[in-house]
């Protein structure tokens, strides 16, 4: 509460004669990477209202954002942002609050024009931020505004993707490729995807084939796991889910620039240490299914890799064991409840929610309708990938 209160009023800090960005710096360095650890109200007459101090903290960095070139100060505004949006309250402002909706786009929009790699990871980290929730008892509706307000500027999202190919072309940049492939995952990827409206989605992946296309098969040979796996997901998503010119494009891509090899790899030879090892397998998996999908080049090359009984098990009904089965990833975080707003109401229980700050009006979304994007696979490989890759490696 007491770093908060020094954003709001920078003179009542205890240290007058502290400039603002040093509040800033001091707020960073105290507060974790994933944000506040106290950031619901209690209850009582005297307590704290900490959501409507988190709420103050927001603007009071957006009021005061310095109007300096200077990359030390910049990065650490948006670490500041970032630590106060992965917050509910600062996720949901971000959604409903105009003047703070103005802001964000303003200062994201000029902290990016300044073409400097730090500026721009940090940059974007915090917009990953916004794209979707990392906090329990969210909104699905403010997920869906803060979501389609940056995907629906084709000008920026062409922005990121051709610093996305400039940074993977040059093999430089690895934090800002990380950041902006979970930029791209939460926009296409299941389970975030829901909330992308569906002429955003068709538009992004028809943008990330054209725009970067060869490129990402050079991701699967990076040092980062990470990167590895986010760059994975989305040409999972191309393959399954863009059209059938995409699809084959893919497709061919992946024997040419040799990332059919380097998934059939992973996919056979992980070692599951953890939980993210059998996401990159089944990730790996999945993709060797579609990339052999009525593709006779590709199907040859299995042949001359492996032997003919073995291949025999595409064809088997049996079922692997559970361990050997294609496991989707879920959200980590909790939907709002009924009972957790009914919690917040009531004699000497602290509420604030940014509308209460707004006119009716003027806040954005007055009337919370939430339409979810439906899923539609077009391809699904029927052979029996899941036992071929369980049976390949025992002792026959």
């Amino acid at each position: 509460s007491t770093l908060l209160k020094c954003l709001i009023e920078p003179a009542k800090g205890g240290a007058p004669n502290m400039e603002f960005h040093e509040f800033v710096e001091f707020f960073n360095a105290n507060v974790e990477y994933n944000g506040l650890r106290f950031t619901e109200n209690r209850d009582g007459l005297f307590a704290e209202n900490r959501e409507k101090l988190i709420f103050g903290a927001l603007m009071a960095l957006l009021d005061n954002f310095p109007e300096t070139n200077d990359p030390a100060i910049i990065i650490q505004q948006f670490y500041a942002l970032r630590r106060l949006c992965v917050t509910r309250i600062g996720f949901s402002s971000a959604a409903i609050v105009p003047t703070l909706v103005k802001g964000v786009g303003r200062v994201s929009v000029h902290a990016l024009r300044m073409h400097h790699t730090a500026v721009s990871h940090a940059v974007i980290d915090f917009l990953c931020t916004l794209m979707t929730p990392h906090h329990d008892h969210f909104e699905p509706f403010h997920e869906q505004v803060n979501k389609n307000r940056m995907l629906s500027s084709d000008s920026f999202v062409r922005h990121l993707l051709s610093l996305l190919k400039t940074h993977i072309e040059s093999d430089s940049g690895a934090l800002v490729i990380h950041s902006l492939l979970d930029f791209f995952v939460y926009a296409v990827c299941p389970p975030y995807s829901e909330m992308t409206d569906e002429g955003n989605f068709n538009s992004i992946v028809a943008m990330l084939v054209d725009s970067i296309g060869k490129s990402i098969f050079l991701l699967f040979n990076h040092n980062c796991k990470a990167v590895r796996l986010s760059a994975g997901m989305i040409v999972r998503v191309i393959m399954e889910e863009g059209g059938e010119d995409q699809f084959f494009t893919v497709q061919r891509a992946a024997l040419s620039e040799g990332g059919f090899l380097r998934q059939f790899y992973t996919a056979t030879y992980t070692p599951l240490t953890t939980a993210s090892d059998r996401e990159q397998r089944d990730l790996a998996r999945v993709l060797v299914s579609y990339w052999t999908y009525q593709n006779q080049t590709a199907q040859d090359l299995l042949r001359r890799m492996l032997p003919a009984t073995l291949l025999h098990f595409l064809q088997s009904k049996d079922l692997p064991p559970e361990s050997e089965r294609n496991k989707d990833r879920q959200l980590g975080v909790k939907e709002m409840t009924q009972e957790f707003k009914d919690s917040k109401t009531g004699w000497f229980k602290k509420r604030f929610h940014p509308k209460d700050i707004t006119d009716g009006s003027a806040a954005e979304g007055s009337d919370e309708i939430v339409v979810t994007r439906r899923r539609v696979v077009n391809i699904k490989p029927e052979l029996n990938w899941a036992l071929f890759f369980y049976q390949i490696k025992n002792d026959h």
